[in-house]
């Protein structure tokens, strides 16, 4: 091992402290393996005492080679390793982050024990955190329920072999040899807070709500164009109700890579991206959808300077609070169009139909075949034009589809009397 230069200010776990000839700065050494070396790292201080706190923080949640026992891995480590390693690069990063907070505020404030090991964290614990999080943070079962899956999915990730960019490179870690069972199932927490188990989803609006929802979305600027600062919410609602998929398919939806305009497909897990259990599936592009992308003219529709929007939630909720519609979000019209495009008249939408459309059914390499037969989804996709049509029938202000010089006026029958629209 090459010999240090000057006596370490502090030692710890292989890591010690040191400053640099000229400067206060303390710095954190280590002897690294790969290069045999000893290497050096900033710590952002002159204070030794912060110094060694920040270097016991970080000896303390390195991630070991092999997993260790529940008894010696800090709750703390587990959720960082979670967060670090897997959560962040997940669309519910903020969720992830949110429930690991609140377990180590509990461990924090309540017992006073922010170097709880995993073991620590036993069912006992994990009763008195569940009841907590009701009566000091007001969670309901369901989202206590959430964040304790959250938690749970923390440890079972830190028992795997994974491979993370460290000092000596690129090594591979496992943080626990085994996971500690962690209550997250509802009808068990209903049990232990005396809390009601969450009913299914069963509100939809009605047509004449969702038209209102639409109609009333951002107001006209002096020179007659749309107020920008809402027409991500208007064109998330265009993109939502013609391809039935989740906020987070609809947000991110990059036209050039996901839409084939020739082929009248629409790829909703982009390439590149593994496929999960919910499943974003091939569909075909609507001709109310194909009509605006071209309108729209950019990569990613719905967009704050050329880069898609990660959130539609905060301004969805306030426009939903304002109408007087609190159990309105972004996912009510996925079911809206799930549910009605059945009884649109002309239409044979079979449940089939439906599940392959939703992502509910996972597609094979059979599905390629079927993505280029005219007829597949075919009742789906006129179903899904024709409520579009409907609704549009049914506005004042604001219309869902795009006029243009390249579009010619047609007179559309709607719900509440005819109305000029544009078509292709």
């Amino acid at each position: 091992m090459p010999k240090r230069r000057k006596e370490p200010l502090f030692e710890l776990g292989g890591y010690w402290l040191g400053r640099e000839s000229g400067s206060g700065t303390i710095y954190r050494y280590w002897y690294a393996t790969g290069n045999q070396r000893v290497s050096r790292r900033s710590l952002g201080t002159s204070n030794l005492e912060e110094a060694k706190t920040e270097l016991a923080r970080f000896v303390i949640t390195r991630v070991p080679d092999a997993g260790l026992a529940p008894e010696n891995a800090m709750v703390t480590a587990i959720l960082k390793h979670y967060w670090e390693t897997h959560s962040d690069k997940s669309p519910s990063a903020h969720q992830a982050r949110r429930s690991g907070v609140l377990l180590v505020e509990w461990l924090l404030d309540v017992r006073k024990q922010p170097a709880a090991t995993a073991a620590d964290f036993s069912a006992p614990w994990q009763q008195e955190f569940i009841k907590w999080l009701h009566t000091d943070k007001g969670h309901v079962a369901a989202t206590i329920a959430r964040g304790m899956a959250v938690i749970s999915a923390a440890f079972h990730h830190a028992v795997k072999r994974i491979v993370v960019d460290d000092d000596d490179g690129k090594r591979e870690v496992q943080l626990l040899k085994y996971a500690v069972p962690v209550i997250y199932k509802e009808d068990e927490i209903s049990r232990i807070t005396d809390l009601p188990v969450s009913t299914p989803r069963d509100w939809l609006p009605t047509w004449e709500q969702l038209a209102k929802f639409i109609d009333t979305i951002g107001s006209k600027t002096a020179a007659g164009t749309w107020n920008k600062n809402n027409e991500n919410l208007f064109r998330y609602v265009i993109g939502a109700l013609n391809t039935w998929a989740r906020p987070e398919a609809v947000l991110g939806l990059h036209v050039p890579s996901q839409v084939d305009f020739d082929a009248g497909l629409v790829h909703l897990n982009p390439p590149g991206r593994k496929q999960t259990k919910k499943v974003r599936p091939t569909i075909p592009l609507t001709d109310n959808l194909s009509a605006w992308l071209k309108h729209w003219k950019c990569d990613y529709p719905i967009h704050r300077n050329g880069e898609p929007l990660k959130s539609i939630k905060k301004v969805f909720k306030a426009h939903a609070m304002e109408l007087g519609m609190p159990k309105f979000t972004p996912y009510t019209l996925r079911h809206f169009m799930a549910t009605n495009v059945r009884r649109v008249e002309g239409c044979n939408v079979t449940r089939e139909q439906r599940q392959e459309w939703l992502g509910h059914k996972a597609q094979d390499t059979t599905s390629w075949y079927e993505h280029h037969d005219p007829e597949w989804l075919r009742e789906a996709q006129v179903g899904t034009d024709k409520i579009m049509m409907r609704l549009d029938g049914m506005l004042k202000n604001r219309t869902l589809f795009p006029i243009t010089s390249q579009t010619t006026p047609k007179t559309v029958k709607g719900t509440s009397g005819l109305k000029l629209v544009a078509s292709k």
